[in-house]
């Protein structure tokens, strides 16, 4: 899958198979290795250039009993074709 270099992070998309189908997982790092400190909005940026402005993407925050926190990354995720959206969402009386 392709790598997005940007000034001060890189990204690689990866196919991740799994029970709900094939999932596409968005690896993001800073170029220096550094912790990642951006806003939301740059995430959503980087989002928007490697998946697409129509791509919904969600971050994981597991168990801790879970977590594997070996280099400073962040990952996104996006569901198979045929999921419209999550079971919960922003949106309250029509409006963001």
């Amino acid at each position: 899958m392709p790598t997005l270099n940007r000034l001060e992070f890189e990204t690689q998309l990866l196919e991740t198979i799994t029970p709900l189908g094939m999932v596409l997982h968005l690896r993001i790092w800073r170029c220096d290795g550094a912790e990642i400190t951006a806003g939301w909005d740059e995430l959503q940026a980087i989002k928007n250039e490697a998946l697409g402005t129509d791509a919904l993407a969600f971050e994981v925050f597991p168990p801790q009993r879970d977590l594997v926190d070996e280099v400073p990354h962040r990952h996104l995720w996006v569901l198979p074709g045929g999921w419209d959206g999550l079971p919960v969402n922003l949106m309250r009386s029509g409006r963001s």
